[in-house]
């Protein structure tokens, strides 16, 4: 088999946000010794948010981005990844000449910037990833690359009416969903039914699931408990993630409504429109404790009685990989899910509900059972969910595609 020196533009999202599956396969390719280099370019910061950060209102990833790059310019290497953060004039706009404009600036503000990594893009064969159709196409081509690997974890034509972005917005994201479809050497998707839809297009499709960092998890200092959650009543049980439109938000009402003696914590960023929220902060066992880094989640969910999987069963669900099963069980935790976003790869080591009914009997089963004897069960379980053997088989796959390719 071809055993190519690699070199990875790799097109993603943001680096500093909260790690999931582009950052992770992003780092864990640059540790293999057949790449030298993983240049990664994030989604593009704006004047608007730069406006907003000054005025102190930007979000929590705006502002990191924006401190990483005051302090150490917009190209930053972080262990094996070099990181590059592109500017554009605007946000995504739903008039069509407006984005056009808008999308030349960036793409000619980021091509200067690769500039200064060109002695890295070509130090190897060259393979450009597309994980994100953001602008991404437009950079098909442009440093004749050899292979195109598209690692599609979102089913963006379903995502567009739980997403804030304008129908026009999502219709070229459609589009170049599309089009990295059809000519990508490589696709890899991250469910069953993205690897159906996608096959019939492209049949270099190939199934890769989510992953785990386990070593964030196994080497967790676990000796004290977080400060906000250690005078929360048992038994807690425990979400991590957004919530938002594809979160069953009635279910969490309905199991804070009818059990009063059971603690809800809640980690992670809240997108529901205000009703919804609302209702939820109404009830005095439901406790919202925010966002939280990766390095600071193994000690929040050593104290869950069980991790909470809420996702609507939907067609958009459906498309996922549920990556909270994974952080639950990495801690040796018994896991309620409902029946989407993955959670049927996990029917050895989780309990899966058919219904709401079926929900609150599963958690008064763990609860009753405190079985801690499948805690050795479940973590062994994701002994072939590591990112680290989902970057071996990636690579195993680009080098035989380059081989294809040379045939």
């Amino acid at each position: 088999m071809r055993k190519d020196k690699l070199s990875l533009l790799f097109f993603g999202d943001y680096w500093d946000d909260s790690w999931r599956r582009r950052q992770e396969l992003a780092a864990r390719l640059a540790e293999l010794d057949d790449v030298t280099n993983v240049i990664y370019v994030e989604l593009p910061l704006t004047v608007a948010s730069l406006m907003k950060y000054l005025l102190g209102k930007a979000d929590r990833d705006a502002s990191k981005r924006w401190k990483r790059v005051f302090a150490k310019g917009p190209i930053v290497r972080i262990d094996n990844v070099h990181i590059v953060t592109p500017f554009a004039l605007l946000p995504r706009m739903s008039h069509k000449a407006l984005h056009a404009i808008n999308g030349r600036i960036h793409i000619w503000l980021l091509r200067m910037l690769l500039r200064r990594l060109r002695h890295q893009i070509q130090n190897g064969t060259l393979v450009f990833w597309a994980s994100h159709p953001h602008y991404t196409v437009d950079f098909l081509g442009l440093y004749d690359e050899e292979l195109l690997c598209y690692d599609n974890s979102d089913h963006f034509r379903a995502i567009g009416p739980c997403v804030t972005a304008s129908p026009p917005v999502m219709a070229t994201f459609v589009a170049a969903d599309r089009r990295l479809t059809e000519e990508a050497d490589l696709v890899f998707v991250n469910s069953e039914l993205l690897l159906r839809e996608k096959d019939l297009i492209n049949p270099h499709t190939h199934l890769l699931l989510n992953g785990i960092n386990l070593q964030v998890f196994q080497s967790a200092s676990l000796e004290s408990m977080q400060s906000d959650i250690v005078d929360i009543s048992p038994p807690i049980l425990g979400y991590v993630g957004y919530l938002d439109a594809m979160t069953d938000i009635e279910l969490l009402e309905r199991i804070a409504a009818e059990h009063h003696d059971w603690s809800i914590v809640l980690i992670g960023a809240i997108d529901l429109v205000p009703p919804n929220a609302l209702r939820l902060q109404h009830f005095r066992n439901v406790h919202f404790l925010g966002e939280k880094p990766l390095s600071q989640l193994p000690r929040y969910i050593s104290c869950f009685d069980v991790g909470l999987s809420l996702y609507k069963p939907c067609y958009l669900n459906d498309s996922r990989c549920s990556l909270k099963i994974l952080n639950y069980l990495a801690m040796g935790k018994p896991v309620v899910a409902t029946n989407t976003a993955g959670a049927h790869h996990f029917v050895k080591v989780i309990r899966i509900a058919r219904n709401g009914d079926d929900f609150l009997e599963k958690i008064r089963e763990v609860l009753v059972d405190n079985d801690q004897s499948g805690v050795a069960q479940r973590i062994a379980f994701l002994r072939d969910w590591t990112w680290e053997s989902s970057a071996k088989r990636i690579l195993d796959l680009i080098h035989a595609g380059l081989e294809e390719k040379e045939a």
